[in-house]
Order: structure tokens, then C-alpha cells, then sequence
């Protein structure tokens, strides 16, 4: 993801932020819910799929995708890939980030070098 991006990017901190985000920007198009810097690490691979799974249920209709921050932690960005989130964000060398912009385009994932400014 590059600066010229125009998406519309919010951090969350957990539900209530991200129920308040998805009813935000309902009807203006899909939002990206942004974890918060490096949370890969203590939130784990599995709560950023889980916690979309019910923003989707309590807001019907939202159009949110979410974006797990690994920030240089290859092992964190490769479990997030696995675990289908829809975006990751990896920040470590560019030979890494090369080889897991590859796997993850393989599983329909995007990878992002950089963590966009975000509302939240």
C-alpha cells in the first residue's frame, strides 16, 4: 500500500471501536479496520478474522476488511497470512517482504511495507 491509496483506513482497539467504524462508514463503501501498531504479537494471528466475523454480525451489511500489523516480524506476518486475514502490514527487509507479498498473493491476501495514517 502506497501513500496515493485512498482507502478509507480506521484503527481499532476491539469491538466497540470497530462496530462504531463499520456503522460510520456504512453505505460509503468498504472500510479497513487497522489493528493497532505491531499487534500481530499479542493479539495472535486469530483474533482479527474472529473479531470481523462478529462486527459482520452486529452490523448487517458492513463492508469491512481488516488489516493485522505484524510490523517487522516475518513468523507474525506469515500466521496472519495463514490464519486469512485480508491485509498485513510487514515493515522488515525488502527480500522478506518480497517472498511474503508472493505467498500471500497466493492465498488472496495483500501485503503492505508501510502502515497508512488512519482515522481512529
Amino acid at each position: 500500500m502506497t501513500g496515493a491509496d485512498r482507502r478509507q483506513v480506521v484503527e481499532i482497539t476491539g469491538l466497540q471501536d470497530a462496530c462504531a467504524a463499520a456503522r460510520a462508514a456504512k453505505g460509503d463503501g468498504a472500510v479497513w479496520l487497522l489493528s493497532p501498531p505491531a499487534a500481530a504479537a499479542y493479539w495472535g494471528a486469530g483474533y482479527l478474522p474472529s473479531l470481523l466475523a462478529e462486527v459482520r454480525t452486529a452490523v448487517p451489511g458492513a463492508r469491512v476488511r481488516g488489516v493485522l500489523d505484524a510490523a517487522g516480524d516475518a513468523g507474525y506476518a506469515q500466521a496472519a497470512i495463514r490464519a486469512g486475514v485480508d491485509a498485513v502490514i510487514f515493515t522488515g527487509p525488502e527480500d522478506v517482504a518480497a517472498r511474503l507479498a508472493d505467498i500471500a498473493a497466493q492465498t488472496g491476501v495483500e501485503l503492505w511495507t508501510e502502515r497508512p495514517a488512519a482515522r481512529g
